[in-house]
């Protein structure tokens, strides 16, 4: 794997969403929010979902990011569906007050409830069942990206842009590796 090297723009904001996460948890419900970082190729990729529908994406070399108005209806019911899914599934995930970013790891999966940050960590040696939780976890998240890239290249194409943001960001080919399509 090559050698990752984040951005200080890119940690500061991500440092900022899970400070801002923490002190929502006593106002909202039992899963208020995730965070996803994917790694996908010598960059990482942070989605972060939010329990009213939002989902943000972040670049770790870049210090770009792209916003998921509420106006996407898909991209906002699937982001409700994979909280609530989240909630479910809590027991898959270990308790954590380490929210590092880990660039060693593929997938690092943080979900904000009331009780704490949950945490499930995706290395090169995981195994995962391909029936059990964090593979629906991944499943959602996935669907999540799909409807968001759909979301902005109809958008982009219905205001007459030359180039869709995510295109711009990290090009749909990092976008298809993460979904496997």
């Amino acid at each position: 794997m090559k050698n990752l090297k984040p951005k200080s723009e890119y940690l500061e904001f991500r440092q900022s969403v899970f400070d801002a996460m923490k002190l929502r948890a006593k106002r909202l419900s039992f899963v208020h929010g995730a965070v996803v970082d994917i790694r996908a190729d010598d960059r990482i990729l942070t989605l972060v979902s939010c329990y009213g529908g939002r989902t943000d994406i972040y670049v770790s070399n870049d210090a770009e990011y792209a916003h998921g108005k509420n106006e996407y209806e898909a991209v906002r019911n699937v982001t409700i569906s994979f909280l609530n899914k989240a909630e479910k599934l809590i027991s898959a995930f270990e308790l954590t007050d380490d929210f590092s970013l880990d660039c060693e790891a593929l997938e690092n999966i943080f979900i904000f409830t009331k009780d704490g940050v949950y945490n499930y960590k995706i290395t090169k040696d995981t195994v995962i069942n391909k029936k059990g939780p964090i593979a629906f976890m991944q499943f959602l998240y996935k669907r999540i990206l799909t409807e968001f890239v759909t979301a902005k290249s109809y958008s982009c194409m219905t205001r007459k842009c030359r180039k869709c943001l995510l295109g711009n960001l990290f090009g749909q080919c990092i976008i298809k590796k993460i979904v496997g399509k």
